[in-house]
């Protein structure tokens, strides 16, 4: 009876394994946006478990979904307000640039004579087909976009309300023995994600509030997009304040303004790309999680290089597993290595009945 009972156990296993092998491949193209959701459910946890003494659970988690899709939304119709009214100022930014690159080349070279000559509103026509064409190519996939926000949605909701109810019956059926290494990776796994959201956007604020006053002294025009410019670049670790500080910086060198030029290359690269990328971003992420600041930029670089911008989350959420991983393990071989050491002789440690004889 015993085998029995073995077998349909296994038999389950093996069942329920295929069930959600057959569900992970039928619903991969979707497997971005459940991560996602289940990513941001972790960050919104805790405020749930406030708001669950006052109210439902069912409608903390419907309160807590509406305010995240809410804000998500106002960011993105912000962020392309801001956009299109600047836009001439983006493409008078960019025919300078052109201008003063093509007449710094003509100096060199005989552009005439090689046939080459530069027409700069061809130029600027020719990138704006090549956006049109990017646009009519993302029309396709509206339709999947449109199910992913819909499935991110629903999936966020769900894991809200029942998340911390999955984890306790998970942790509950874990064996003792491994209970201590599988918290340990849980709790690094929740900072992780902790960090990464929580975390950048207090970088991206911080960003924002000093660029303000940068880009007022600088005198660029609109103080604000320069400045909503450079808090969001600052979401894209290492690389978007570069890019932006070093487009910003050329323009500078294009238009003549020197003094622009110095501080961009003196002020703004250290104030609103260094000092978060590389001092704020990793200390505070660093003590959250417990790994070296660099290790944690590594992740975000690395994560992005090979990733993409799913590589933002994944990245380092991989590397602090890789860490806690290799403390778990280590601490796992050194209580082995105690549990099958051989008991010593009593005697060596001068046992009583050997010293009385």
């Amino acid at each position: 009876m015993a085998e029995t009972g073995t077998r349909i156990d296994r038999l389950t296993l093996l069942l329920i394994a295929g069930i959600a092998a057959a569900a992970a491949i039928a619903f991969w193209p979707l497997a971005g946006a459940l991560f996602v959701a289940g990513t941001f459910a972790i960050v919104l946890m805790p405020l749930h478990r406030v708001l669950c003494r006052r109210m439902p659970a069912w409608f903390s988690a419907l309160l807590l979904t509406g305010g995240l899709v809410s804000a998500l939304a106002a960011l993105l119709v912000l962020l392309a307000g801001v956009l299109l009214e600047n836009t001439n100022e983006i493409l008078h930014m960019l025919q300078t640039i052109v201008s003063w690159a093509g007449s710094l080349l003509s100096r060199h070279v005989d552009l005439n004579a090689a046939g080459a000559v530069i027409d700069i509103n061809a130029w600027l026509a020719e990138i704006v087909g090549l956006a049109e064409q990017s646009l009519m190519g993302i029309i396709p996939q509206v339709p999947l976009m449109v199910v992913d926000i819909i499935v991110f949605v629903l999936a966020l909701y769900i894991a809200v309300l029942g998340g911390d109810k999955i984890y306790r019956e998970v942790a509950a059926a874990l064996p003792k023995r491994s209970q201590r290494g599988i918290n340990a990776l849980t709790v690094t796994f929740t900072d992780t994600i902790y960090s990464v959201y929580v975390l950048h956007v207090i970088v991206a604020l911080v960003t924002f509030v000093l660029a303000v006053p940068f880009f007022a002294i600088l005198g660029f025009g609109d103080v604000f997009f320069y400045a909503a410019l450079a808090a969001i670049f600052q979401l894209i670790p290492a690389v978007g304040s570069l890019v932006l500080i070093v487009f910003l910086a050329v323009y500078a060198l294009a238009s003549g303004d020197y003094r622009a030029l110095a501080l961009l290359v003196f002020v703004g690269y250290p104030l609103l790309s260094a000092l978060p990328d590389f001092f704020l971003r990793p200390i505070l992420m660093g003590k959250r999680v417990d790994i070296h600041p660099v290790l944690v930029l590594i992740g975000f670089i690395g994560g992005l290089g090979v990733m993409g911008l799913i590589g933002f989350v994944l990245g380092p959420l991989f590397m602090a597993l890789l860490v806690s991983g290799y403390h778990v393990l280590v601490e796992e071989l050194h209580g082995a290595a105690h549990e099958n050491a051989p008991l010593p002789d009593r005697k060596e440690f001068g046992d009583g009945t050997a010293a009385g004889e």
